[in-house]
């Protein structure tokens, strides 16, 4: 596959302007709410290798164009470039292929072409971003990086007449929910470092320099995103008790932050005792993973999430509220699921045709979305412009009501299930549940066991 990689290393207000209209609003109504830390790092006047964590297919590279306004410039798997029509609008957005060894043998000779341009993208002060672990998976979870980064930062720095003072910029991204929408994320930016002393150590031995700092990049992501070490029963254990022990765990230390920051300290610090523990007690940890393990089974019979749970169905008066709330949207709800919602339940059902990997799911639906949705729109507004000789004008008010009406629709059902398991919890804790009563003590022993280990 040979074809013009097109000057990644200049501005292109193309793609500013396309990124920065419909595309960040569609990408603000996509998720309910973001938080990001360390934004200014993104903006450091430095030639910087952007390196963020992998879990959720193309999704983790919308995100990082969504938070911020720089343009970066992205290397990815060379298989996904294999149609024109990919190749096209993938350039358009600044990705450029990188070719692995089950890409065909003969085409690793191409990554030389595309490094030497990820070179000119560094020596033009632009973002150069890449996923070092080479792959995604659904797991919160680093798995082992390549050597991309090193090799390409030692390469830039061997084309350039003067010294470029490369940093490399962690990220780590944390989804509440891979596939879903309307959920919250956080992207938590690491601190930038540069490189320099790696480039020294490459002087005496090349391979060492290039391991020293692929490690050195490992062990920086891992302290912005979340790490569980193990796969399997452990993992499912490690998962739950983040959300089960958190309040625990909130009482006994102070963390300071926004809010989803916060949680993610939280959960940090479960996992951290957790790897002590697992190191320590082993015993302790099976006794934990086999109470985990019969208490989620449990739940999942009762068909509870862990919030309705931890909170004991919550305050009656928030379900009165609530109540209230669902009864006065339900208009627009009506319109918002007729509009948007059905087409949305359309569209994912392509995308669960068109790619068997549940992480592709998310990122198709948002891209056919991005799509759908404005040529949807534009037809409603034009058939009520038309039929009811309306001002031109109003074709853009009927739009942002529309728009508005499909974020209130997603929030509704959302809503609507939350004080459905909140009163039917109630009702259970009111006619004195056996197994209600019996979950809740096998929560709390889970808690006593988890807080016996710090």
């Amino acid at each position: 596959m040979d074809f013009d990689l097109g000057p990644q290393e200049k501005f292109s207000f193309g793609q500013f302007l396309f990124i920065n209209t419909w595309w960040r609003v569609w990408w603000r109504v996509w998720y309910r709410k973001v938080q990001v830390r360390g934004f200014k790092n993104i903006y450091t006047k430095k030639p910087m290798i952007i390196t963020p964590n992998h879990q959720n297919a193309a999704i983790d590279a919308l995100v990082m164009v969504g938070i911020q306004t720089r343009q970066l410039v992205w290397l990815a798997r060379a298989d996904v470039f294999k149609s024109k029509i990919a190749r096209s609008f993938l350039r358009f957005f600044g990705v450029m292929p990188v070719y692995r060894m089950h890409d065909g043998k003969e085409s690793l000779g191409n990554n030389e072409k595309i490094f030497r341009k990820a070179v000119d993208i560094l020596k033009a002060n632009r973002l150069l971003a890449i996923f070092p672990e080479a792959t995604h998976w659904g797991f919160r979870r680093l798995r082992p990086i390549k050597k991309a980064v090193p090799r390409i930062a030692f390469l830039a720095e061997d084309l350039s007449d003067t010294p470029l003072d490369i940093h490399v910029l962690p990220v780590g991204i944390y989804y509440e929910n891979y596939v879903g929408v309307r959920r919250n994320l956080f992207v938590n930016i690491g601190e930038p470092f540069p490189i320099t002393e790696y480039i020294e150590m490459r002087k005496e031995n090349e391979n060492k320099a290039q391991i020293a700092l692929r490690n050195r990049i490992q062990d920086e992501m891992k302290k912005y995103m979340l790490h569980i070490p193990h796969e399997g029963e452990l993992y499912s254990m490690y998962d739950e008790l983040r959300f089960i022990c958190a309040e625990c765990v909130a009482e006994k230390n102070t963390f300071q932050g926004s809010s989803m920051y916060v949680d993610f300290q939280i959960h940090s610090k479960i996992i951290e005792i957790l790897n002590t523990a697992f190191e320590s007690t082993p015993d302790k940890i099976e006794t934990l993973r086999q109470e985990t393990e019969k208490y989620v089974h449990e739940r999942k019979e009762l068909q509870y999430r862990e919030t309705i749970l931890a909170t004991q169905g919550g305050d009656s008066f928030d379900i009165i509220w609530n109540c209230l709330k669902l009864l006065v949207g339900f208009p627009i709800f009506l319109v918002g699921f007729i509009s948007t919602a059905l087409q949305y339940k359309y569209v994912y059902e392509i995308a669960k045709k068109a790619a068997k990997d549940v992480q592709f799911h998310n990122s198709i639906t948002f891209v056919l979305g991005y799509f759908v949705i404005p040529i949807s729109y534009s037809i409603i507004s034009i058939i009520l412009v038309l039929a009811c000789s309306l001002s031109w004008w109003m074709f853009f008010v009927i739009g942002a009501i529309l728009l508005v009406c499909a974020v209130i629709s997603f929030d509704y059902r959302s809503l609507a299930k939350k004080t459905y398991h909140m009163l039917r919890y109630k009702i259970q804790d009111f006619t004195n549940s056996k197994r209600l009563t019996d979950i809740q003590h096998q929560r709390t022993r889970i808690i006593s066991l988890f807080c016996e280990l710090f």
